[in-house]
């Protein structure tokens, strides 16, 4: 079986929502100051100007300032799009994820996108059940790898047996040709989903699956792994990933859309 290398990417951008945007004082402007700062900064031309306003207040947790954040993803400047990706990752209102499915479902039409793979982590980073129709319906309509990879890693953030029972269910259907390139990221959903390892072995999972889903229950944090699959873990999400979904961490994790 062939397994492709992990691929190592470059951070987000220099301005991580947590290092430009400080959460602490985010919290203490009002949603409305919040709104008006972005719409104010969309209205400029230089890209520094918006990424600023988007990583100091774009975690402000009310709808209006997530409406206001929609400019942000029709941006001409990828790293303008980006930063909204990942503000609306970090923003707790509902509005956000809603705002990202929605996104999803319109990228997934064109089949290349680049954004796709920070959609879904951002998406996963909810760690919404919602979100697993999404996730997994067609994870291989788009050919390229890191969308596929992020799809599946963000349903091991929705700590469910239905995320389970999805991530088993596409080992079923796919073609095991489709499947093998994934197995690394199959088996590290897995095992932080279930604490279970049987490596990267598709009919290994399968036969595990059939003998333990009646009693399987997902535990509300995962175990800890083995460091090489911790690392991987951790170098997807970003350093506070495993302390808690809704935590803006200092590095936000690898940019899964960089080769």
């Amino acid at each position: 079986m062939r397994t492709l290398p992990i691929l190592v990417f470059l951070p987000l951008l220099a301005w991580p929502l947590a290092a430009q945007g400080d959460k602490a004082q985010s919290e203490k402007v009002s949603a409305k100051e919040a709104a008006t700062r972005l719409d104010k900064a969309f209205q400029q031309a230089e890209a520094a100007v918006k990424i600023e306003a988007i990583g100091a207040v774009g975690t402000v947790a009310d709808a209006s300032v997530v409406h206001a954040l929609g400019k942000g993803l029709k941006d001409k400047d990828q790293d303008v799009v980006k930063a909204t990706i990942e503000a609306l990752r970090f923003n707790p209102n509902p509005a956000a994820l809603r705002e990202l499915e929605s996104l999803a479902k319109a990228e997934l039409q064109r089949k290349g996108a680049q954004s796709l793979p920070l959609v879904f982590r951002a998406i996963g980073q909810h760690g919404k059940s919602s979100s697993i129709d999404i996730l997994s319906k067609d994870l291989f309509a788009v050919k390229d790898f890191q969308v596929g990879r992020s799809r599946l890693l963000a349903l091991g953030n929705i700590r469910s047996k239905e995320s389970v029972e999805a991530v088993i269910g596409l080992m079923r259907i796919a073609e095991t040709e489709k499947i093998q390139p994934f197995m690394d990221d199959f088996r590290l959903t897995l095992m932080v989903l279930t604490g279970a390892d049987q490596g990267a072995s598709q009919p290994l999972w399968i036969r595990w699956w059939n003998d333990n889903k009646n009693g399987l229950k997902v535990a509300e944090k995962p175990a800890a792994l083995p460091a090489e699959q911790q690392k991987r873990w951790d170098e997807f999400w970003g350093k506070a990933a495993s302390a808690g979904k809704d935590a803006a961490p200092k590095d936000a994790g690898q940019d899964p859309t960089r080769k």
